[in-house]
């Protein structure tokens, strides 16, 4: 009798971790198709007016459209993560044609090219 309620407790838990597991996938697609991946040949310019940072993606909420960013690296600066420098108030644009994803924050500007790591020779300079 002992092994059945063990075994029951495990096959339950089990349940629980799946049913977590599946929630938390429809969820990631409901967001993805929310938010859009940045494709090279789109045009993004906006003030950002609501950010979301999941696992190093950005969910941008622009005036008039909503991107998503994949996590991008720039060794250039000492937060070399975009989320790390990418804040509610700055500007983004990005140009038809191009994967460079330029920040403006205040008279700071800040490049980086979507999903990918750039500068990486610079990396132990600024750390």
């Amino acid at each position: 009798m002992k092994d059945k309620r063990k075994y029951i407790k495990w096959l339950l838990l089990l349940f629980i971790f799946i049913g977590g597991l599946l929630i938390q996938n429809m969820f990631n697609v409901k967001r993805n198709k929310e938010f859009p991946r940045t494709e090279k040949e789109d045009k993004v310019i906006g003030r950002i007016i609501n950010l979301k940072i999941i696992k190093g993606t950005c969910y941008v909420e622009l005036i008039d459209s909503k991107i998503r960013i994949s996590s991008s690296q720039n060794y250039q600066y000492h937060s070399e993560y975009i989320q790390n420098n990418i804040f509610i108030g700055d500007s983004i644009v990005k140009k038809s044609g191009s994967d460079t994803i330029r920040i403006i924050s205040g008279n700071k500007e800040y490049l980086f090219v979507h999903g990918k790591v750039i500068n990486e020779h610079l990396r132990w300079k600024n750390h």
